[in-house]
């Protein structure tokens, strides 16, 4: 979840102005790069406890020891709920994780630079407060309350808003971690090709990815159940977007789908303004009764995309979320898959001829059934661990 938010103040007052955010953030490909995400728990290395915000052993500690490492604060309020250095963000998640959005980067050697240097820091710091990093896309013995509670304005009002659109939204927000990466596209067409392909796979990549089998110390019983809690929390904002293999998928289908999910807030002279449930089209159109007094700008718009969660989100790059949460070598292979799949021509051009003749049903139906069942979920016949060997030769 980002952390800073825009404060663009231009009016939305047409349709061209969201096509033309995705237009304008279209690059040659010579131009390409490779951003990364990844999130995980900060606990108690002897009882696996996870750090509270303040206190001695806490998240506040950790900043405070990196600000000495030039990292400066970002503020909520008088609360520092992240850091920053150059292009590099440090934020926080609902339940205390740290979560590292790398900047983006030409090539994969320095993707890996960037994870290594963070790791390094962190494992400078811990020791002196007895913690580690706990790799797992779900804190596998902590309750909902044994988490952190990050002062953050915005996850007031998410907490708020979660169980009254899903069962486990506030399992997600505070007891999930994930990796996420991001890329580039270099038109409408190439969007929808990378789009369509990494919706596709998305079954095949949860299961290769799938790293949260325990809760509250027990065996779940789910390969990934990162997956499963957020299959549970909210049908309007994630998931698999149903119009993906449709023939009228671009930039315009994404936006009509953005402007039809129910808002979380809006930024006004740096306050958050309560929006929960007021989809965006009705906030633009000034029919929501409790945002009668503000006019949609492109900020709100900007903002808007960054609360939409589905497994492979459009903003000014692609986002691809579906994969929990792992150790540094899993947060290396997972930009080396993507940036294999969706840069190189052949392979990425290979995999589409492959994934457009599967049944698009199909890939649904496999998407609900991999968090529990894993390379063992049926499909085309056999399961996701047919597919294991096609995929990954075409790649190493």
């Amino acid at each position: 979840m980002s952390t800073l938010n825009s404060e663009n103040d231009t009016r939305l007052t047409s349709y061209d102005q969201l096509i033309d955010y995705f237009l304008t953030a279209e690059k040659p490909e010579e131009s390409w790069k490779i951003g990364v995400e990844h999130e995980k728990f900060i606990v108690d290395k002897d009882t696996k406890k996870p750090f509270a915000y303040e206190g001695h052993q806490s998240i506040l500690a950790i900043f405070e020891k990196l600000q000495a490492k030039a990292w400066e604060p970002i503020y909520d309020k008088t609360h520092i709920i992240g850091l920053k250095k150059d292009k590099t963000i440090i934020s926080l998640e609902p339940g205390g994780q740290l979560e590292l959005s790398g900047a983006p980067h030409s090539n994969l050697e320095d993707v890996t630079h960037e994870i290594n240097q963070h790791l390094k820091d962190l494992h400078q710091i811990l020791p002196s407060l007895n913690g580690q990093i706990l790799w797992t896309g779900v804190h596998p013995t902590a309750k909902r309350d044994d988490m952190a509670q990050v002062p953050k304005s915005r996850y007031v009002l998410m907490k708020k808003y979660m169980p009254m659109v899903g069962s486990m939204g506030l399992d997600m927000m505070l007891r999930t971690s994930s990796i996420q990466v991001n890329l580039d596209f270099s038109s409408e067409a190439d969007m929808v090709q990378k789009f369509r392909i990494a919706t596709a796979l998305t079954p095949f990549v949860v299961a290769l990815f799938a790293n949260s089998r325990a809760l509250e110390g027990k065996d779940t019983g789910f390969e990934s159940y990162r997956t499963h809690i957020w299959q549970n929390t909210d049908n309007d904002r994630s998931g698999l977007l149903p119009f993906v293999f449709d023939d009228t998928i671009g930039y315009k289908a994404y936006i009509d789908y953005a402007l039809n999910v129910p808002m979380y807030f809006i930024m006004r002279d740096n306050q958050y303004v309560d929006a929960l449930g007021v989809k965006f089209i009705d906030f633009w159109e000034n029919k929501a009764e409790k945002l009668k007094q503000y006019q949609a700008s492109m900020g709100d718009w900007v903002n808007h995309l960054t609360t939409l969660f589905p497994e492979i989100r459009l903003k000014s790059y692609l986002e691809v979320r579906m994969m929990d949460a792992g150790t540094p070598e899993m947060i290396s292979k997972a930009a080396y898959f993507w940036s294999s799949v969706l840069y190189d021509h052949d392979i990425r051009n290979e995999i589409y001829d492959l994934i457009m003749s599967w049944p698009k049903e199909q890939i649904y139906k496999a998407y609900q059934e991999v968090p529990k069942l894993g390379f063992e979920t049926p499909f085309l016949g056999g399961t996701l661990m047919d597919l294991k060997k096609s995929i990954l030769d075409r790649i190493y």
